[in-house]
């Protein structure tokens, strides 16, 4: 049996994620940037589309971009898989701007709930 065939074990979730399209900046530490998609999002973290490979463990600045407002978060990478048009990438949030609480939870609050 190939590694690609064996089952993945998933660890159970800590918070319930929904599913969302919302552009994202990703600040790198050299003061560049990279535009993401936002394709899930939760109260501990989220699910990213990306252009390039991130590799886990790797810290960022994102802006995830609402319509006349914008969530400000420190994350880091947890995972990083192919898909034929790029990467999916599970981020942790380490840290929310102040203030930026009630705007995730309204973010998570519109989208459509993903088990």
């Amino acid at each position: 049996m190939h590694a690609q065939d064996q089952p993945q074990w998933n660890p159970p979730r800590r918070h319930e994620r929904v599913r969302t399209m919302r552009p994202v900046v990703w600040w790198r530490d050299h003061g560049s940037c990279a535009y993401l998609r936002l394709a899930g999002v939760g109260r501990g973290g989220a699910h990213l589309g990306s252009p390039e490979a991130i590799e886990p463990g790797t810290g960022m600045q994102l802006e995830i971009c609402l319509a006349g407002a914008v969530i400000r978060c420190r994350a880091r990478a947890v995972w990083c898989h192919p898909r034929s048009d790029g990467f999916d990438v599970g981020v942790e949030f380490e840290r929310l701007a102040a203030g930026d609480e009630p705007l995730l939870e309204h973010l998570i609050g519109d989208g459509v709930p993903r088990r």
